[in-house]
């Protein structure tokens, strides 16, 4: 059994669905672990545009199981619609190729009530998470304090409304009194909503873990967010309240003899950050909204616009360290191509010292990121020459600071858009970037590396 790990390697958004669609054409099992439907992954096969946020991204292949596993967190009406849009656009979505742990804990309508009014009651910006809002947060709290309900729950109205009672009653208080809210949803009517999306679901309901613990062949965990968004290693508190490094995995899923072969960390040619929170390399010029325009960087959940600015090899390192990751995929190269200037982040200056990565103990906003700029490049990926010097120095500059071989590389939204390398890293010379590409990167390819 070969066990392959998809994890975002910055804030999110770095196109990990396509990646995690390229390998599954040739695995038998893709596995997501944590989050909920605050994420978004676009993917685009055969041209037709998917945007799924529960369902993992091994869906379009009718060879392959896709598994929600115990650490996601789910909204039972958001999921059922997602199946039923995906059904409806000929997709196949069963009870044979979708498998939902009977033990994924439920996001309720008072977790999302809360939600919105912990984060409306907070009036500057710089107190704002800047949450989507969707219950998330305070649905893993309901189940760190031992009172959420399961999707097993829902398949009985008894336990529900037993499960249930506690937390309502908490909720409507903190709501109305705390938040001064009024709360208009009655008790018995969540009750019979849960029941009944609940029995939508029933077929669906599976033991993952120890569907998991048996050889399927090829498993592709696909994180959701990403690291520097993790509760315990990302930015906090600007982070998601599950783990979408590969320490996920191991608490929402399970892995048959506890390790993984490879963990593909995904990121953007450049970073972006959506919400609130610190970002050394932000950039509040007109450059930045021209990346923000030509990368379309607008959030597939939320509609809203996400901050870029220049890549942060700081942060990177930092990343692979924290998610053991053993290789990168690089996407959005195309977005960089054709601008007349190009840099890139080396270095930080922090409390009169310089250092090249970033550490948990500093405190972001006193950061100040160290530039360093480089010949920008004005490649066409679409055709089949070689890397410009120019691109292939950006590319070696990230692997040189990584220290992980760059395996894959991604322009534009389409699956044949994907190209995989040999990396310089390997013992190849320094144009290894350039004349060892293959214009489409079959899933088996990508496995073979």
């Amino acid at each position: 059994m070969k066990k392959l790990a998809l994890i975002g390697a910055q804030w999110g958004d770095e196109g990990k669905g396509k990646i995690t669609d390229a390998l599954a054409e040739t695995s038998q099992v893709v596995v997501r672990y944590q989050g909920g439907h605050n994420a978004g992954h676009t993917i685009y096969p055969n041209g037709q545009k998917f945007v799924l946020h529960l369902i993992p991204s091994g869906i379009f292949h009718p060879q392959t199981t896709s598994v929600i596993a115990h650490g996601v967190v789910l909204e039972p009406k958001a999921l059922v619609r997602e199946i039923q849009d995906l059904q409806r656009a000929g997709v196949k979505v069963s009870a044979e190729n979708l498998k939902i742990s009977t033990e994924a804990n439920i996001i309720t309508p008072l977790h999302v009530l809360l939600d919105a009014a912990r984060e409306s009651s907070k009036k500057t910006g710089s107190k704002k998470i800047g949450t989507t809002g969707k219950g998330i947060g305070p649905c893993y709290e309901d189940f760190y304090s031992r009172k959420g309900l399961k999707l097993k729950h829902l398949f009985s109205l008894e336990k529900i409304k037993e499960r249930l009672m506690e937390s309502f009653a908490e909720k409507v208080t903190l709501i109305e009194n705390l938040y001064k809210q009024k709360v208009e949803l009655q008790f018995d009517e969540i009750a019979h909503e849960l029941h009944y999306w609940g029995s939508q679901l029933q077929d669906y309901a599976a033991d993952t873990w120890s569907f998991l613990q048996e050889d399927h062949g090829t498993i592709v965990y696909e994180g959701a967010q990403g690291i520097l968004l993790d509760i315990n290693y990302g930015t906090y508190p600007y982070v998601t309240s599950s783990s979408p490094s590969v320490a996920g995995i191991y608490s929402g899923a399970g892995v048959a003899n506890g390790q993984m072969d490879r963990v593909i960390g995904v990121m953007k040619a450049y970073c972006t950050r959506v919400g609130n929170g610190p970002f050394p390399t932000e950039l509040h010029d007109e450059m930045g909204q021209s990346l923000q325009k030509k990368g379309g960087e607008i959030g597939a959940t939320t509609a809203r616009i996400r901050r870029c600015g220049w890549l942060d090899l700081p942060m990177l390192r930092y990343a692979i360290k924290a998610g053991n990751l053993t290789e990168l995929a690089i996407t959005k190269l195309d977005v960089l191509s054709g601008f007349s200037e190009l840099k890139i982040c080396t270095h930080y200056h922090y409390r009169g010292k310089v250092y090249d990565q970033f550490y948990p103990f500093m405190e972001m906003e006193h950061i100040q990121a160290q530039l360093e700029s480089m010949e920008p490049f004005h490649d066409n990926f679409d055709n089949e020459d070689p890397f410009s010097p120019a691109l292939n120095a950006y590319l070696a500059k990230i692997e040189s600071a990584a220290q992980i071989p760059i395996r894959f590389l991604s322009y534009g939204p389409n699956r044949n858009q994907l190209k995989i390398i040999n990396s310089s890293l390997q013992g190849e010379d320094n144009e290894a970037f350039g004349p060892h590409l293959r214009r489409r990167a079959t899933g088996s390819q990508l496995q073979s590396l």
